[in-house]
């Protein structure tokens, strides 16, 4: 089951299996007017890398254009990612974020 845990500043979701991963887009896609920082979660999903990818991209480029953080926590090869922004464990994609939320600030 999809989980979500808000942080104050952003929220992390983590998805387990495609079901969720499936769960997580039509979320994102109706629930936000303005959309949080978000780290998703995919280290325990097993799927195909590609269809991750061709799902969550759509999303990236709309919290990119509104200047908010959405950052993968996945083993996606890094050849495949285009933009994405893909991290390989949780704590960093943390610390990335708050990096990010300096630089959106300067």
């Amino acid at each position: 089951m999809m989980n979500i845990e808000n942080k104050g500043k952003y929220s992390i979701i983590t998805c387990n299996n495609l079901n969720d991963l499936n769960l997580l887009v039509s979320y994102l896609n109706t629930n936000f007017k303005e959309p949080p920082n978000l780290i998703i979660n995919l280290l325990e999903l097993n799927a195909d890398d590609q269809i991750i990818l061709s799902k969550l991209s759509p999303l990236y480029l709309n919290w990119q254009k509104r200047n908010k953080s959405f950052i993968l926590v996945s083993k996606i090869r890094k050849k495949l990612q285009n933009s994405l922004i893909t991290i390989a464990s949780l704590e960093e994609a943390i610390d990335f974020f708050h990096i990010e939320e300096l630089t959106r600030i300067i």
